[in-house]
């Protein structure tokens, strides 16, 4: 743009000066179009004590730019039936700041931080309820979203984030990609150097989990693949890493090549905890199209949330010579498709649950104590457990040892059956 400047000198001259002012300086504003609630009533921090919601029951659109900030309570992008919301958050120093977001509630809804732009928020949902639609771009270097509680990423509707070029998220609660016990879907992607998904608690996939390009996810509790009997969920890995406390997913469940560190590993694995266990093992995945993800299971004889194996297909676990394990509780046969047995044997050897035990919970599941282990539970045990389940208990030899806070439940739902024998016990 150009403005002239006139000025007439004393000897009649006129002299005629252009100031050149570029188009392509920044404007710090907020800036609101459509249906939206409330009003914007100006200044550079907006403060909404209210609800937030854009796109609230026709197509709405806000824009925070250029180190001006937006603080409100619960917020809504495209709220009703209908409704589109498209929310830009760009700049340095640009914020907003809300405690309940719902990216797409009834209607569909955007999201786009950029450019150094930060999103702070407690507890965040994209594709909420049926029939709505939500997606979230984290992009560029700086671009940050900081979620203090949880994500879902496809509720009752369908949610995609997008975390590309170095935009980092940051939840300090669970992550759901897709969630297990409603019809929505989700779908996440983390691609490129530097662009990051940080989850404090769990990480639960029953959808897709996209690691691309040198993507980085870390969880710090457990990262588990398809929840549900019907799921097709995936990690797909393209050059990506996954750190994770504990990982459970059957090996369909991990495409593409990528690397994932944990401490503890169920799956449809055979794993063997014994004298000559290295402190790091390492499963290799590869027997399907594309597929190239290497395991590093290491410190195994921590504290597990869960115990065993046989996720969707067969797996194995066993522990001798003296080694104990501990968990949360412990399985064999967890989902219909599968066959976990466990073997406990040599005397020293544990299996020690703070919760229950349960073999054949959907799937067929066995147990073997023998020769002096134990397996020892603050819960009770239950044998063949859904309807279509079965599962199998032996005890034998002198010093082996079933015990347990509870009852023993043989054949709850589905089919049962324990062996004692040999001077082995169950208390």
């Amino acid at each position: 743009m150009s403005r002239q400047h006139y000025c007439r000198l004393r000897h009649g001259i006129l002299l005629v000066g252009l100031l050149i002012i570029p188009s392509n300086v920044a404007r710090a504003e907020i800036v609101l179009t459509g249906d939206n609630d409330p009003t914007y009533t100006g200044g550079t921090t907006w403060t909404i004590n209210g609800e937030l919601s854009i796109g609230n029951t026709a197509d709405g659109t806000m824009t925070v730019d250029n180190t001006y900030k937006v603080t409100s309570k619960n917020s809504f992008i495209g709220r009703e039936a209908g409704a589109t919301g498209d929310v830009l958050v760009s700049g340095v120093n640009s914020q907003w700041t809300t405690s309940f977001l719902d990216v797409g509630l009834w209607g569909d809804g955007s999201l786009r931080i950029e450019d150094m732009a930060v999103l702070d928020s407690l507890d965040s949902t994209i594709g909420h309820l049926q029939d709505s639609s939500g997606t979230v771009w984290v992009n560029g270097a700086g671009a940050t979203w900081i979620n203090m509680h949880g994500i879902t990423v496809g509720d009752r509707g369908d949610g995609a984030l997008y975390i590309e070029a170095g935009g980092v998220v940051d939840a300090g609660g669970d992550v759901i990609v897709q969630h297990p016990l409603y019809s929505g879907t989700g779908e996440a992607w983390v691609r490129g150097a530097g662009s990051t998904l940080t989850v404090g608690d769990r990480l639960t996939i029953d959808g897709r989990l996209h690691i691309e390009n040198g993507g980085y996810v870390q969880a710090g509790g457990s990262t588990t693949v398809g929840v549900s009997d019907t799921a097709s969920a995936a990690i797909t890995f393209d050059q990506g890493t996954l750190d994770t406390d504990s990982l459970y997913t059957a090996s369909d469940g991990l495409m593409g090549v990528g690397v994932i560190n944990t401490n503890h590993f169920f799956g449809d694995v055979d794993q063997v905890y014994n004298a000559a266990t290295p402190a790091v093992q390492q499963f290799h995945f590869d027997t399907l199209p594309g597929q190239d993800v290497t395991v590093n299971l290491t410190t195994p004889y921590m504290t597990a949330e869960i115990i065993g194996a046989g996720w969707r297909a067969n797996g194995s676990l066993t522990v001798a010579d003296g080694v104990a394990l501990q968990g949360g509780k412990v399985l064999f046969g967890k989902h219909t498709s599968s066959n976990g047995t466990g073997l406990v044997t040599g005397a020293g050897s544990a299996l020690t649950a703070a919760g229950a035990l349960t073999v054949g919970e959907r799937g067929v599941g066995s147990l073997a104590v023998e020769a002096g282990g134990s397996v020892v539970l603050d819960r009770g045990a239950t044998i063949g457990d859904e309807p279509g389940s079965s599962g199998h208990v032996t005890i034998t030899g002198a010093g082996s040892l079933l015990e347990a806070d509870d009852d023993f439940l043989v054949g709850r739902r589905g089919a049962g059956s324990m062996l004692i024998a040999d001077g082995g016990q169950a208390v």
